[in-house]
């Protein structure tokens, strides 16, 4: 009798109402997967793309570049550097080189110190604000620079190679500073705003606003 009643209590527990909850909040529970499986992706919440995401679509559309160069300048000065030998009040000689530096000077805007104010991919909105532009390079052309006069009179002293490293010094500073008056770093603000609006239109965001800012005062060498 003992063995009939051990064999019938595994059929009982089945219709336990514990049991039969636990068996309809799992088929509720699978229900509701193969429902939102198939419920339409519109219906649900949309993920934002972060400023990260916004600064790696930047980058990878300007070929992997962090350093965004977006105007350059050639432009040509004469530089004289000279020193004079003396005993005294009294002048003894002077060495004189008078130098042509022809040079290029590009600036642009470091991509990584972009920032994204504001975007909404649902609205297709965003704001982004560009960092200050900078002078990314200053080169001098070695082949149509170079010494345009060297004199040494009376007892002139031997500072020829000095004087030219001098000369060479003066007029890369010289042409960084024509860059600057010639609003070379304005004129790189303008085509970095206008490359990245570009950028943002080709991935199809319509209330674009990009916003530049100043050169920091360092930046430019003075006088």
């Amino acid at each position: 009798m003992n063995a009939l009643k051990i064999a019938k209590a595994p059929v009982k527990i089945l219709f336990h109402p514990l049991v039969l909850s636990s068996a309809v909040v799992t088929a509720a529970v699978l229900g509701m997967s193969g429902w939102f499986a198939r419920f339409p992706a519109a219906f649900l919440p949309q993920v934002q793309p972060s400023a990260t995401d916004v600064k790696s679509l930047l980058v990878d559309r300007l070929e992997g570049s962090t350093e965004l160069q977006t105007a350059r300048v050639s432009l040509e000065t004469v530089v004289v550097a000279n020193q004079e030998r003396t005993l005294g009040q009294w002048r003894l000689g002077e060495t004189k080189v008078v130098y042509q530096g022809v040079g290029q000077v590009s600036a642009g805007i470091d991509m990584s110190k972009l920032q994204v104010v504001e975007v909404d991919r649902n609205r297709g909105e965003i704001q982004i604000l560009l960092p200050p532009p900078y002078l990314v390079n200053t080169s001098l052309d070695i082949e149509r620079s170079g010494i345009l006069d060297h004199r040494k009179d009376w007892l002139g002293p031997n500072v020829s190679t000095n004087l030219h490293d001098l000369a060479q010094r003066e007029a890369l500073d010289q042409i960084r500073s024509q860059a600057c008056q010639k609003g070379l770093l304005n004129m790189a603000n303008e085509q970095a705003r206008e490359l990245v609006e570009t950028i943002l239109i080709a991935a199809r965001y319509e209330e674009i606003e990009v916003a530049t800012q100043s050169p920091e005062p360092s930046t430019c060498p003075s006088g």
